[in-house]
């Protein structure tokens, strides 16, 4: 019988978006992703197939959570005007108010993987065609 995960899931994906986030894909490393989960090499293999597997979790971690501040920002306030004003601010916070300015992962890993990952395209492809929806929605409400 396997023995229970005795790590907090969430605190390794975090632990992992942040490196991936930080360094990218190709310049992140194994010892990378171990010394920033505090998981050795063993347990990162039996909770996740591989390095891109860990990156493809923690990818659509970061756009589920970009998702949800979308989501929030853009069905919430008042007028559509102050919805769109409240996304582009929350947009450019999430990408520029962190520790150390690293940027918009989508649009780092679109620049890094896009053009030779497939799997990392459909998955951007995807985001970006629900967030403009959803934003082609507002713009639409706003014109009424």
């Amino acid at each position: 019988m396997a023995r229970p995960r005795e790590f907090d899931m969430d605190q390794a994906l975090d632990a992992a978006l942040s490196t991936f986030w930080t360094q990218g894909y190709e310049a992140t490393s194994m010892t990378d992703l171990m010394e920033a989960t505090g998981l050795h090499k063993g347990s990162l293999y039996k909770a996740f197939e591989d390095k891109h597997d860990l990156f493809m979790k923690s990818l659509t971690r970061y756009l589920d959570g970009a998702w949800a501040m979308s989501q929030a920002t853009l069905t919430q306030a008042k007028t559509p005007l102050d919805s769109l004003r409240g996304w582009l601010e929350g947009a450019a916070q999430l990408c520029s108010k962190q520790p150390i300015q690293r940027g918009c992962m989508a649009m780092n890993t679109a620049i890094e993987l896009g053009p030779h990952d497939g799997e990392v395209a459909r998955l951007l492809r995807s985001h970006h065609e629900r967030v403009s929806k959803l934003l082609t929605e507002t713009i639409q409400r706003g014109q009424q």
